[in-house]
């Protein structure tokens, strides 16, 4: 018994072979510490990369929030995360979708988990982080003006994608439409962007914006009627070959100074398409002045008629209310009844020019009578004869100056033309 209890109490005492059973403890807890630096490292790379791959797709689907659901949102950013982040034993989740149209932010809440190597020895099979992004779509905005050149020159052909030729002007629409869908965006709050586009040409047409640009215009003037004739025309049933000649025509209504017209006269047809001056006037017959009719032929038949004009010359008085226009000014006439004589009538009467038989530049030089009325000059029935029937109506006048529906002017032949306003700017 006594040497038993002396082997208990030399056990107690010796110290032999302590170092290798603390090792032997300590070296579990001292590769798990160690091997948590590893797994740690590993985490954080992962994280850092799953981060990156959130920020770009918070980035890549900003302009998608006022497009599609946040469900959607969510399973997109989720797909395009872990394809980001490369690796098959990291899983990442995104978890929540914040979307704010009004100030145009995007966030995403998420996380991601990882399979340890080394911390698992100690019952920690996994290592998790979160991660968190948040865009938000600048306020500045944006206006871009882009000038096209669709001159001839883009009619050449260039080469195309995949083979072929196309002309330019389509490879400039396909790059063109890829700048608009850049540029332009469908949600235009709290910042708008625009896009100009400029046709390089010697013309643009500005559409609805011409008025803005050019100031209002004088629009034509609706015209009433166009005539010479101020009554009926009356049969003449004779002529004396007298000085000065007298005409017998029954119940014919004209007074003294009233101008006449004459034609069709069978026999003293030297009376025909002249115009006169009545004196001397009774019911059913009336003198014309500065006639001498002594060496004239002798009248015959019943043919002929007297016409009242409207005004001295006779020539066609058109009526419009309003027209706005000066004795001697230019005016344009469309529309009218008189199809082939007031309309676009193809001489120019303005300066008398055979040579300017262009029926899409013709003009008036017109005479005012008053306020509704004026005249057009040299347009006496010795003219009208083959353009009839009169009166006319219906139709429009317009001025031909600059801020009017028309415009004449001298080309570089200085030939005249005339030229409607359209909403197309010219280069000069």
């Amino acid at each position: 018994m006594r040497r038993l209890c002396g082997l208990v109490e030399r056990f107690g005492r010796d110290e032999r072979g302590v170092f290798a059973v603390i090792f032997g403890l300590m070296a579990v807890v001292l590769v798990a510490l160690s091997g948590a630096v590893v797994d740690y490292v590993g985490l954080e790379q992962n994280r850092a990369r799953g981060q990156i791959a959130l920020d770009a797709v918070a980035l890549a689907l900003q302009p998608e929030m006022y497009v599609t659901t946040k469900a959607a949102l969510i399973e997109r950013a989720a797909a395009l995360v872990n394809d980001r982040i490369g690796d098959p034993r990291v899983a990442a989740r995104v978890t929540d979708a914040q979307i704010n149209p009004e100030l145009g932010s995007l966030s995403f809440t998420g996380d991601m988990t990882m399979p340890t190597m080394f911390v698992s020895l100690v019952g920690v099979p996994t290592l998790s982080s979160a991660i968190y992004s948040e865009v938000t779509r600048g306020s500045l905005d944006v206006e871009v003006a882009v000038v096209v050149d669709v001159t001839g020159s883009m009619n050449d052909l260039v080469p195309k994608g995949g083979g072929g030729s196309q002309p330019k002007i389509e490879a400039l629409q396909t790059a063109l439409n890829q700048l608009i869908d850049i540029i332009v965006k469908d949600e235009q709050k709290p910042s708008y962007s625009k896009m100009a586009i400029v046709p390089y040409s010697m013309a643009v047409n500005v559409g609805a914006y011409a008025e803005v640009i050019r100031g209002p215009i004088t629009p034509p003037t609706a015209i009433a009627a166009i005539d010479w004739a101020a009554s009926p025309a009356r049969t003449i049933t004779g002529a004396t070959r007298a000085n000065p000649v007298v005409i017998t025509s029954a119940n014919h209504g004209f007074v003294t100074g009233d101008i006449v017209y004459i034609r069709s006269v069978s026999g003293m047809t030297q009376l025909n398409n002249k115009i006169y001056t009545v004196e001397a006037v009774n019911s059913n017959s009336f003198k014309l002045t500065n006639t001498n009719g002594t060496s004239y032929s002798a009248h015959s038949g019943q043919n002929g008629r007297v016409t009242k004009c409207l005004i001295a010359s006779c020539d066609l008085v058109v009526k419009s209310t309003g027209h706005g226009l000066a004795t001697s000014d230019y005016a344009y006439i469309s529309g009218t009844s008189l199809k082939n004589y007031a309309n676009n009538n193809n001489f120019d009467w303005i300066d008398n020019n055979p040579s300017e038989f262009d029926s899409r530049f013709i003009v008036w030089q017109v005479d005012k009578i008053n306020a509704d009325q004026f005249s057009l000059p040299d347009t006496d029935p010795t003219y009208q004869r083959d353009y009839g029937p009169l009166p006319g109506s219906g139709g429009t006048v317009s001025c031909v100056l600059q801020g009017c529906q028309h415009y004449r002017y001298r080309n570089k032949q200085l030939n005249f033309r005339r030229q409607e306003i359209s909403t197309c700017v010219t280069e000069r």
